[in-house]
Order: C-alpha cells, then structure tokens, then sequence
C-alpha cells in the first residue's frame, strides 16, 4: 500500500499537525500502515523542527510519500520519502 501527499502551511506547528492528520486518515484508510505510522510521524517531526520558522511571505512545504508491503502480516518491506523546506508563501492547506 502507498501514499502521497504535499501541502503548504503557514507555520511549523501547522505544517506538523497537518502531516500527522494526513497520515492518521491513510492509517485509516491503508491499516497496513498503522505499523509504519509512529516511525513515520517521527521522521517528519523531526525533519519539520529543523527548519526555521517561515517569515512573512514565506510557507513551510511538506510532502511525503511512502509504502509498505507485508507477507503473512509481518512488514516485508516500506519506504518514506519526506521533504520539508521554506518556501515563497502559497495558498496553505
């Protein structure tokens, strides 16, 4: 099962819980990735809290896109791709 999603927020604390929301509604809709999500949601955290905060005119940019595949319900392989940067201001999420 895979995901994708990119947004723009106004604010890390935006842009962070805009991300865990987003990943909370693909466990919902993919449980596969309940097992990927406390992992995932850490690794965009952690990413999100190196930037600075954005500056008038200025938005945080999130995307990130991932997998997993199980075999008899044990994870047989997964992936995460996450980007985060500070960017000229656009319409936010």
């Amino acid at each position: 099962m895979s995901y994708h999603f990119s947004f723009y927020a106004p604010s890390k604390a935006y842009a962070l819980a805009n991300a865990h929301a987003v990943l909370d509604k693909t466990t919902e809709e993919q449980p596969i990735h309940g097992k990927d999500l406390p992992a995932t949601k850490a690794a965009v955290a952690s990413y999100i809290a190196l930037l600075p905060e954005p500056e008038e005119g200025q938005s945080v940019l999130v995307t990130v896109s991932g997998s997993i595949g199980s075999v008899d319900d044990e994870v047989s392989h997964l992936n995460v791709s996450i980007y985060a940067g500070i960017c000229h201001s656009h319409q936010h999420a």
